[in-house]
């Protein structure tokens, strides 16, 4: 696979290299899942079997629970702490990370369907993302968090969480 646009996105890379800030790791993963969304669209208007598509596809999922996760676990409650005026931007992120659970797990439930559903998921994803990346991002940079070394714990745990490969679900008949 070419090191373009088209490589992984959400793999360990990063975490390899210099350190990352936590904001910047997280814009990251926006930029990529935002990525994969294209090529999935681009992929499907091109006439792409639902077989071709299927990978892709999952690849997207894994790294939306990844990525849900790693927010979740670390950085929504270390922003929390940090940021007394973030709370109702964090409580509607969590809002919308349940949203975005709840579509892949009708996904997962009703593989022969995810084609439609993934335009509908990106649709959600990309308005959680504009809410993170121009409200709740300007208001953590205001904060005395050490976003580098919450960077360094969400890249770690990312790295981990990217190295378990998807629980495969056999498809219903």
């Amino acid at each position: 696979m070419p090191a373009t646009n088209d490589a992984k996105p959400l793999d360990s890379r990063r975490t390899d290299e210099a350190p990352v800030d936590a904001l910047t790791l997280l814009e990251t993963d926006h930029a990529a899942v935002q990525v994969m969304f294209d090529r999935f669209e681009n992929q499907k208007n091109s006439s792409a079997s639902l077989r071709t598509l299927r990978p892709l596809a999952e690849e997207i999922l894994h790294a939306l629970r990844v990525h849900a996760q790693i927010e979740e676990e670390i950085f929504y409650p270390a922003v929390r702490e940090a940021c007394d005026d973030c709370a109702d931007l964090l409580d509607e992120a969590e809002v919308d990370h349940a949203e975005v659970k709840h579509l892949i797990a009708a996904i997962e439930q009703d593989p022969d369907s995810f084609d439609d559903r993934i335009h509908v998921l990106a649709e959600d994803v990309e308005d959680h993302v504009d809410e993170e990346q121009h409200k709740l991002f300007p208001m953590v940079r205001g904060t005395n968090l050490d976003l580098n070394a919450l960077g360094k714990q969400l890249a770690m745990r990312k790295k981990e969480l990217m190295s378990i490969p998807p629980a495969k679900k056999p498809a219903t008949a």
